[in-house]
């Protein structure tokens, strides 16, 4: 294509060819081709085409790295924001009964079961935010669900759910619901875990209720973490 700058792109020439033909890699030997233009009656020759550089890149999918040896860490982080409502309160995502759990007990394990069998020591990050924390009752956007500040791993999807109930009983829901923070946290695994010969790719699972408060830093975050090994 011939490219114009107000859009009206005007075609130069068309052709056809295969890879085996193009890439010396599979023994091609052809490095230019003749364009012709279909819109034309006569075929002439409207321009050509050279190879300068053709190679083959194998672009390895999610499951070759992982039976390459490449191990998955889950990182989790509960929202624990008055808009979620009281744990009392049955309309509230936080209330459970004994024949019914809540939804974010639903969800933890709906979601975790999938996810942790990939990692392989079964040690989880998880976190907690937007939560007053005793004795000073002061708002923590982020913290360990076991309050473990030196160690705020779980063992396994179980150990997931037992943090969480020992949390919801200890902390008064408040707000406001800011990501940002516990994004560091998960920024800070991710980094630590990146090297060649011991590859880990994490994985953050986030289960929140309302808006962001923060959005623009946590954008950034997000942006920040684009180059780092970790989905959230």
């Amino acid at each position: 294509w011939d490219w114009n700058k107000s859009g009206n792109n005007v075609i130069i020439g068309v052709c056809t060819t295969s890879l085996k033909d193009i890439c010396p890699e599979r023994g091609g030997q052809v490095f230019s081709l003749d364009l012709t233009n279909p819109t034309y009656k006569k075929k002439k020759t409207t321009g050509v085409l050279v190879f300068t550089s053709v190679r083959v890149t194998q672009v390895h999918s999610f499951v070759d790295y992982i039976k390459g040896g490449c191990q998955i860490s889950l990182i989790t982080a509960v929202d624990f924001t008055a808009s979620n409502g009281h744990p009392s309160d049955p309309t509230s995502l936080h209330h459970s009964t004994p024949t019914k759990e809540n939804e974010y007990v639903q969800a933890i394990r709906s979601v975790a079961s999938v996810l942790a069998p990939y990692d392989s020591d079964q040690m989880i990050p998880a976190f907690g935010f937007g939560a007053q924390l005793p004795p000073e009752w002061e708002v923590s956007h982020c913290f360990p669900l076991n309050f473990n500040y030196q160690n705020p791993e779980v063992y396994g999807v179980q150990g997931i759910l037992d943090a969480y109930q020992y949390t919801l009983h200890n902390v008064k829901l408040h707000g406001p619901t800011n990501f940002s923070s516990f994004l560091d946290r998960a920024m800070q695994y991710s980094s630590v875990q990146e090297n060649q010969q011991s590859q880990s790719y994490s994985i953050l699972l986030v289960i929140t209720d309302g808006e962001i408060t923060d959005m623009s830093h946590t954008v950034n975050k997000i942006v920040d973490a684009s180059r780092l090994p970790l989905s959230i």
